[in-house]
Protein backbone atom coordinates (compact mmCIF):
# COMPACT_ATOMS: atom_id res chain seq x y z
CA UNK A 1 0.00 0.00 0.00
CA UNK A 2 1.23 3.26 -0.91
CA UNK A 3 2.24 5.88 1.72
CA UNK A 4 -1.04 7.86 2.09
CA UNK A 5 -3.29 5.30 1.12
CA UNK A 6 -3.55 3.82 4.58
CA UNK A 7 -5.13 7.11 5.26
CA UNK A 8 -7.18 6.54 2.30
CA UNK A 9 -8.12 3.00 3.40
CA UNK A 10 -8.66 4.02 7.05
CA UNK A 11 -11.55 6.68 5.71
CA UNK A 12 -13.05 4.04 3.63
CA UNK A 13 -13.70 1.68 6.59
CA UNK A 14 -15.58 4.47 8.56
CA UNK A 15 -17.94 5.06 4.82
CA UNK A 16 -18.64 1.43 5.18
CA UNK A 17 -19.53 0.98 8.66
CA UNK A 18 -22.08 3.90 8.37
CA UNK A 19 -23.33 2.65 4.92
CA UNK A 20 -23.76 -0.77 6.80
CA UNK A 21 -25.72 1.09 9.74
CA UNK A 22 -27.97 2.80 6.82
CA UNK A 23 -28.77 -0.35 4.95
CA UNK A 24 -30.24 -1.50 8.05
CA UNK A 25 -32.31 1.72 8.92
CA UNK A 26 -33.58 2.81 5.27
CA UNK A 27 -36.82 1.39 4.11
CA UNK A 28 -36.94 4.21 0.61
CA UNK A 29 -35.89 1.45 -2.30
CA UNK A 30 -34.11 3.81 -4.24
CA UNK A 31 -31.71 4.77 -1.24
CA UNK A 32 -31.00 1.38 -0.25
CA UNK A 33 -30.00 0.43 -3.81
CA UNK A 34 -27.67 3.09 -3.80
CA UNK A 35 -26.21 2.00 -0.22
CA UNK A 36 -25.70 -1.59 -1.52
CA UNK A 37 -24.57 -0.82 -4.55
CA UNK A 38 -21.65 1.77 -2.54
CA UNK A 39 -21.37 -0.72 0.03
CA UNK A 40 -20.25 -4.00 -1.96
CA UNK A 41 -17.89 -2.04 -4.29
CA UNK A 42 -16.33 -0.53 -1.07
CA UNK A 43 -15.93 -3.56 0.58
CA UNK A 44 -14.93 -5.38 -2.71
CA UNK A 45 -11.76 -2.71 -2.82
CA UNK A 46 -11.36 -2.77 0.97
CA UNK A 47 -10.96 -6.80 0.72
CA UNK A 48 -8.17 -6.67 -1.68
CA UNK A 49 -6.05 -5.15 1.02
CA UNK A 50 -7.59 -7.07 4.15
CA UNK A 51 -4.27 -7.61 6.02
CA UNK A 52 -3.37 -3.77 5.76
CA UNK A 53 -3.82 -2.60 9.40
CA UNK A 54 -5.46 1.26 10.00
CA UNK A 55 -5.97 3.94 12.27
CA UNK A 56 -3.21 4.27 15.48
CA UNK A 57 -3.96 0.87 16.87
CA UNK A 58 -3.19 -0.71 13.77
CA UNK A 59 -6.55 -2.49 13.25
CA UNK A 60 -6.74 -4.77 10.53
CA UNK A 61 -8.81 -3.76 7.99
CA UNK A 62 -10.30 -7.69 7.78
CA UNK A 63 -11.68 -6.53 11.52
CA UNK A 64 -13.57 -3.42 10.07
CA UNK A 65 -14.85 -5.40 6.83
CA UNK A 66 -16.12 -8.16 9.65
CA UNK A 67 -18.28 -5.94 11.80
CA UNK A 68 -19.25 -4.12 8.52
CA UNK A 69 -20.80 -7.42 7.19
CA UNK A 70 -22.16 -8.42 10.78
CA UNK A 71 -23.96 -5.06 10.65
CA UNK A 72 -25.11 -5.58 7.56
CA UNK A 73 -26.59 -9.25 7.71
CA UNK A 74 -27.11 -10.09 11.64
CA UNK A 75 -30.74 -9.35 12.91
CA UNK A 76 -29.35 -10.51 15.70
CA UNK A 77 -26.48 -8.94 18.14
CA UNK A 78 -24.02 -11.74 19.00
CA UNK A 79 -22.19 -11.59 15.67
CA UNK A 80 -22.01 -7.61 15.65
CA UNK A 81 -20.94 -7.88 19.54
CA UNK A 82 -18.12 -10.62 18.59
CA UNK A 83 -17.28 -8.49 15.56
CA UNK A 84 -16.32 -5.39 17.98
CA UNK A 85 -13.89 -8.18 20.16
CA UNK A 86 -11.01 -6.96 17.76
CA UNK A 87 -11.79 -3.42 18.50
CA UNK A 88 -12.07 -3.95 21.94
CA UNK A 89 -9.03 -6.21 22.69
CA UNK A 90 -6.68 -3.80 20.11
CA UNK A 91 -7.68 -0.77 22.82
CA UNK A 92 -7.61 -2.07 25.86
CA UNK A 93 -3.85 -3.39 25.10
CA UNK A 94 -2.65 -0.06 23.52
CA UNK A 95 -4.71 2.01 26.91
CA UNK A 96 -2.55 -0.51 29.19
CA UNK A 97 0.84 -0.45 27.41
CA UNK A 98 0.56 3.62 26.92
CA UNK A 99 -0.46 3.72 30.21
CA UNK A 100 3.00 1.61 31.61
CA UNK A 101 4.43 4.71 30.26
CA UNK A 102 4.56 6.55 33.46
CA UNK A 103 6.25 9.57 32.52
CA UNK A 104 4.35 9.78 28.97
CA UNK A 105 0.92 8.56 30.23
CA UNK A 106 0.59 11.72 32.96
CA UNK A 107 1.42 13.76 30.28
CA UNK A 108 -0.28 12.33 27.32
CA UNK A 109 3.04 12.81 25.32
CA UNK A 110 2.34 9.44 23.15
CA UNK A 111 0.89 8.98 19.46
CA UNK A 112 -2.13 7.07 21.31
CA UNK A 113 -4.44 9.16 23.10
CA UNK A 114 -6.32 7.43 26.27
CA UNK A 115 -10.48 8.46 23.85
CA UNK A 116 -9.00 6.99 20.36
CA UNK A 117 -11.34 8.73 18.10
CA UNK A 118 -11.29 5.72 15.71
CA UNK A 119 -12.12 3.31 18.73
CA UNK A 120 -14.63 5.78 19.70
CA UNK A 121 -16.31 6.16 16.20
CA UNK A 122 -16.60 2.18 15.32
CA UNK A 123 -18.44 1.73 19.19
CA UNK A 124 -20.57 4.56 18.00
CA UNK A 125 -21.40 3.83 14.87
CA UNK A 126 -22.27 -0.12 16.37
CA UNK A 127 -24.09 1.20 18.98
CA UNK A 128 -26.89 3.05 16.85
CA UNK A 129 -27.02 -0.17 15.34
CA UNK A 130 -27.68 -2.03 18.82
CA UNK A 131 -29.51 -0.06 20.18
CA UNK A 132 -32.70 -0.69 18.17
CA UNK A 133 -32.08 -4.02 18.99
CA UNK A 134 -32.41 -3.23 22.71
CA UNK A 135 -28.00 -3.74 23.54
CA UNK A 136 -25.85 -0.58 24.28
CA UNK A 137 -21.87 -1.25 23.16
CA UNK A 138 -21.37 0.50 26.62
CA UNK A 139 -22.57 -2.34 28.75
CA UNK A 140 -20.28 -4.79 26.31
CA UNK A 141 -17.29 -2.79 26.71
CA UNK A 142 -17.86 -3.14 30.53
CA UNK A 143 -18.54 -6.53 30.72
CA UNK A 144 -15.46 -7.52 28.21
CA UNK A 145 -13.01 -5.45 28.54
CA UNK A 146 -9.81 -6.63 30.45
CA UNK A 147 -8.95 -3.39 31.41
CA UNK A 148 -11.17 -1.80 33.77
CA UNK A 149 -10.12 1.73 33.18
CA UNK A 150 -10.22 1.31 29.79
CA UNK A 151 -13.11 0.04 29.59
CA UNK A 152 -15.06 3.06 32.32
CA UNK A 153 -12.88 5.54 29.68
CA UNK A 154 -14.38 3.90 26.59
CA UNK A 155 -18.33 3.48 27.98
CA UNK A 156 -18.20 6.91 29.56
CA UNK A 157 -17.07 8.30 26.64
CA UNK A 158 -19.94 6.55 24.37
CA UNK A 159 -22.31 7.37 27.14
CA UNK A 160 -21.19 10.84 26.60
CA UNK A 161 -21.70 10.51 22.68
CA UNK A 162 -24.98 8.91 22.75
CA UNK A 163 -26.33 11.95 25.21
CA UNK A 164 -24.93 14.35 22.81
CA UNK A 165 -26.59 12.93 19.70
CA UNK A 166 -29.30 11.59 21.17
CA UNK A 167 -31.96 13.90 19.56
Amino acid sequence: MKAGCREEYGQLTFSLLVDSVGLDQTKDYDVARKLDHRFRRVWGELDAFSTSSVGMIGIPIASYLRLATALRESEAPEPVLSSLLPFLNAYDLAFETARSKAFHWRRLLMPFHPAEPDILSVFSIADKWLNRRGKRAMDFVRERSDSPLAATLLAEGLEAIEDKFAG
